[in-house]
């Protein structure tokens, strides 16, 4: 049904697109035994989808803005989702896809290079590959649009100036030039902006408008890599390094900007729990294969996010 309906409107086939997902998730398991941070495994097979013709996905850039015209479960677009924390859902997916295109877009000027990027991501270079955050901004640093003196030397300044400059474009700021990074002193980042543009085919992420704003409160408890766009205007952060603001004429971004390690663990059950979850296979040849793989992952970790320390704020 879902292949007729998009065919019928001359849509890209939904079954090749999944393919190519699916066919990333494959290849990537013999390098990561499937322990990457799902929202980098997710991203990455959502924008394969895209590089194999199927893109860009516009229902995922949809989501994202929180258009309920295709789906009701997107209703306030991402905001407040927690990519770190992967709860299965539309705006987890349309996240992943979004901010991981966007990364992979301003990773290099040019498309070979572009891809080695991605490869590298998945196999690794120099004995690193892309199985948490961190690891994906070290690779990233290796690219020929990594600027020390506009992103900072450290993994964590630069995840949180690239998610701004993704999230601020989002939402269709304009000007930078009014931000706090943790403290109540204004930094601008007009002269970033022109080296990390958001890619033309991305525009529908922001059309007619991005992720709806909030009602501001003197309180706000923001997950790391979650944002939220708020009503009215804000001269500084206190309480937290991790948290930043971008603010714009009638509204300001709030965003916690953190990389964290999380504690990870999974039992037996869980892994048959997740191997038998519609939304979420494992992707395996055989079954004798699966029971293998779930006996020896048994005592080993798994990607299952358990509890994350938040960020609390009093507005100013």
């Amino acid at each position: 049904e879902l292949r007729d309906r998009e065919n019928s409107v001359g849509n890209p086939d939904p079954f090749y697109s999944t393919l190519a997902h699916e066919l990333q998730h494959l290849i990537r398991f013999s390098y990561s035994m499937g322990l990457d941070e799902v929202w980098i495994d997710e991203g990455t097979s959502e924008l394969m989808s895209d590089l194999t013709g199927f893109g860009p996905q516009t229902s995922r850039l949809n989501c994202f803005r929180g258009d309920t015209s295709k789906s009701d479960s997107c209703s306030g677009g991402v905001a407040g989702v927690d990519l770190f924390n992967w709860n299965n859902s539309l705006k987890s997916y349309a996240y992943a896809y979004s901010f991981f295109k966007y990364i992979f877009s301003v990773s290099n000027f040019d498309t070979s290079q572009k891809y080695s990027f991605l490869k590298s991501t998945i196999q690794g270079t120099n004995g690193i590959r892309a199985n948490n955050t961190s690891n994906l901004i070290s690779l990233f640093k290796n690219s020929s649009n990594y600027h020390t003196q506009k992103l900072g030397s450290s993994n964590s300044s630069v995840f949180s100036k690239l998610l701004g400059l993704f999230l601020s474009q989002s939402v269709g700021y304009t000007n930078l030039s009014k931000v706090y990074f943790g403290n109540s002193t204004a930094t601008s980042l007009e002269d970033i902006k022109p080296y990390y543009l958001m890619p033309a085919e991305m525009n529908p992420i922001r059309s007619p408008e991005g992720f709806g704003s909030i009602t501001k409160y003197n309180y706000f408890q923001v997950y790391p890599s979650s944002a939220y766009r708020v009503k009215g205007s804000i001269s500084g952060i206190s309480g937290s390094k991790d948290l930043v603001a971008i603010v714009s004429d009638s509204d300001f971004l709030l965003y916690n900007g953190s990389i964290i390690s999380g504690s990870y663990g999974a039992t037996t059950t869980e892994i048959e729990e997740l191997s038998n979850n519609s939304d979420l296979k494992v992707v395996c040849p055989y079954g004798d294969f699966l029971e293998e793989h779930k006996k020896n992952f048994n005592s080993r970790n798994f990607l299952i996010p358990h509890t994350h320390n938040t960020t609390k704020f009093t507005g100013e």
